[in-house]
């Protein structure tokens, strides 16, 4: 078991240089849940729930920020920031199969509101790299800042002269662990 401090120190470190993520410990203690909105709150870790938020409403800050001392479990976490609204949802899974599926799925990583999604695999935050094939049917290493500069993943193919990073299909996504 490690305590929230332990997640968050590793979050803050991985994205203190991206320009689109970088965030404070203080933010993530104000603004922390473990379950998106209209969504099941995490089982080992519900002790962190915001009661503020609501299967309904929107998204609320804590009236009291978290310590960072409050005990974190599971063996397979993912922790999600999006800026629109500065949230950060801690989510444990069962498995590394569906960590997977959550880096991967509607609210991962290609979701231009999700800022980052940090992986944590027995408490340590683990390095990954996600691929796709894109519009031209090459596979492409997907490039998270980029997305968020608005620079790339705009191709809409309903509307070519359109762009879009609401349209862009990430075909055949894959994730691949890095050091481990």
């Amino acid at each position: 078991m490690a305590i929230l401090a332990d997640i968050v120190i590793q979050s803050v470190h991985r994205n203190a240089h991206d320009p689109y993520a970088a965030i404070r410990d203080t933010d993530v203690y104000w603004n922390l849940d473990v379950r998106r909105l209209q969504g099941t709150p995490t089982n080992t870790n519900i002790h962190l729930l915001n009661p503020l938020n609501s299967e309904l409403g929107g998204f609320r800050s804590r009236d009291t920020p978290l310590t960072g001392a409050e005990p974190v479990n599971g063996e397979f976490l993912s922790l999600h920031y999006s800026s629109h609204d500065g949230s950060f949802f801690l989510l444990d899974h069962s498995s590394l199969h569906e960590l997977e599926s959550e880096i991967l799925g509607d609210a991962g990583i290609f979701n231009p509101f999700t800022c980052f999604v940090d992986a944590f695999i027995n408490f340590h935050a683990t390095q990954y790299d996600i691929t796709f094939v894109d519009h031209t049917g090459s596979r492409v290493t997907f490039d998270k800042q980029l997305q968020n500069s608005g620079n790339a993943y705009t191709f809409n193919p309903k509307s070519p002269n359109k762009p879009s990073v609401f349209g862009y299909k990430f075909n055949a996504p894959s994730i691949t662990w890095v050091g481990t």
